[in-house]
């Protein structure tokens, strides 16, 4: 089993990191985890062929983990994708139906080109709640409802006795800790945590960074870490450890974030190995 990071940011743009997404690889087939903005050039980068990829889990319906999905779905049926499963939590069907309809024109004027209807409408629906099981060819997935601010499902895939768990966005709960139990490979949303410092002359030519400034308001913060649900270093560090998995990813990173600092905080809580996701970062499992 393999994992690979096809974005690791969040909502606000960045050049450094592309939108929530990743992707597994079990046995030659591949599983895509959500499909934030980029993912479509993203996997063309990890050297994934958009049409191998006939598995989609979507972990809720924020824009920064969906609104690449047209992207994929007409690009990877252009290059020979003959089908596709799409599974995720109440309102996936009506969501992707939708862009269909949105899209319907521009899909049947390229079907005059000779593509077929295969793997464009009849996509093959699959909406999971809280505990649903799902197993594929050599393995299998659970979904939890995570804390959010949104109907949110984290996974757990499970291959060859090897599991990784991804969290989607979520806060710290209890529940999220027998259910993350062991796993080999934890990729957990922090969005929160200390910012960087930069000198006043760059400042001045850079809105985002002003923007992020406003936000260390202690009411924004504090609705984001409660109201939202999002990690700070801290609690990601204690789910890890309460979970007992031998190694942690944190992801879903907001602009001029600390990143040392953010791993320092993590590794107060958790021993094990503490990575910072990096786009287009590859880990074995």
């Amino acid at each position: 089993m393999k994992i690979t990071l096809l974005g690791t940011g969040s909502p606000p743009p960045s050049l450094e990191r592309a939108g929530p997404s990743q992707i597994l690889e079990i046995d030659g087939q591949r599983i895509l985890v959500d499909c934030g903005p980029g993912t479509t050039y993203q996997l063309l980068k990890a050297g994934i062929h958009l049409a191998q990829v006939k598995q989609l889990f979507f972990t809720h319906h924020h824009m920064d983990h969906n609104v690449d999905f047209p992207h994929f779905l007409i690009a990877s049926w252009g290059l020979g994708r003959r089908s596709l499963g799409v599974f995720g939590p109440r309102g996936t069907r009506e969501w992707v139906e939708a862009f269909l309809r949105l899209y319907e024109e521009d899909i049947r004027q390229r079907m005059t080109l000779g593509r077929p209807e295969q793997g464009i409408f009849d996509i093959k629906f699959e909406e999971l709640q809280n505990g649903s099981e799902f197993a594929g060819e050599g393995w299998k997935v659970k979904a939890i409802k995570a804390r959010h601010s949104t109907l949110t499902l984290s996974y757990r895939f499970t291959s060859s006795g090897k599991s990784v768990v991804i969290s989607g966005d979520t806060g710290y709960f209890e529940g999220f800790i027998p259910f993350a139990q062991g796993a080999n490979l934890l990729v957990l949303e922090c969005t929160l945590g200390k910012s960087v410092e930069l000198p006043d002359d760059q400042v001045k030519e850079n809105d985002l960074y002003k923007y992020y400034k406003k936000r260390r308001d202690p009411k924004v913060w504090q609705t984001l870490h409660e109201g939202y649900g999002h990690h700070t270093p801290e609690e990601a560090g204690l789910v890890a450890s309460q979970a007992g998995v031998k190694k942690l990813v944190l992801t879903h990173i907001s602009p001029f974030r600390d990143l040392e600092d953010m791993k320092k905080q993590a590794k107060k809580n958790f021993s094990g190995e503490v990575i910072i996701g990096e786009d287009l970062m590859a880990i074995e499992i």
